[in-house]
């Protein structure tokens, strides 16, 4: 039976080298396990934000009178009005052609309530050069009240950025929670650094 010699430079009976001694790791592997929590908050703070102001942007406020008013629109997309009551009625004309746009229904249900009151999506139209006049007014003969111009909602947009919201900071969050449970058992384990190490 034949013995394997020993490695080169190492005399035989002697064991090898000892392995280098792992200590603790450094207190920065915590703070960054932290500093990930705090990005993952802040990006669902921001995300949160960024579709609550797009889906309660407003472009006008017109009061429901009967006189006109000349309203300015973005052009991206429809536009939707917002009333406060079912016996609104309103016309968009064009200022830059003179011709009347067409009115569609909406397609689902859309309430929002806020500084201005409660309203309800009721009505979409293509904003044309986006230089219009709406004239809109309650057909009961009650007080006047208020109707909203906004952009169209675009769901699947405030679906992405719902997931988006949720699925980004959760999996910063988690990666952070990693961090911090590594950084913990391995503190647990190993002897501290030595000074000057």
């Amino acid at each position: 039976m034949s013995v394997a010699p020993p490695p080169y430079g190492q005399a035989p009976g002697h064991p090898g080298p000892p392995r280098p001694q792992k200590y603790r790791p450094s207190a920065g592997w915590l703070v960054l396990g932290c500093a990930m929590f705090v990005v993952a908050a802040l990006v669902a703070v921001g995300a949160f934000v960024w579709l609550l102001v797009g889906l309660l942007d407003v472009d006008a406020l017109v009061d429901a009178d009967g006189r006109p008013t000349a309203v300015t629109v973005g052009t991206d997309r429809d536009r939707m009005l917002w009333m406060d009551s079912t016996t609104q009625t309103c016309t968009v004309v064009d200022r830059e052609t003179g011709q009347e746009i067409a009115l569609r229904s909406v397609d689902g249900e859309f309430t929002r309530s806020d500084s201005n009151g409660d309203f309800e999506g009721m009505l979409r139209f293509s904003p044309g050069s986006g230089h219009l006049r709406i004239t809109c007014s309650q057909t009961d003969g009650s007080a006047p009240g208020s109707v909203l111009v906004s952009a169209y909602p675009r769901l699947g947009n405030a679906a992405a950025g719902l997931v988006l919201g949720i699925a980004v900071p959760g999996l910063v969050a988690f990666v952070g929670l990693v961090v911090i449970l590594w950084t913990g058992i391995l503190w647990s384990l190993r002897p501290p650094r030595p000074k000057g190490y």
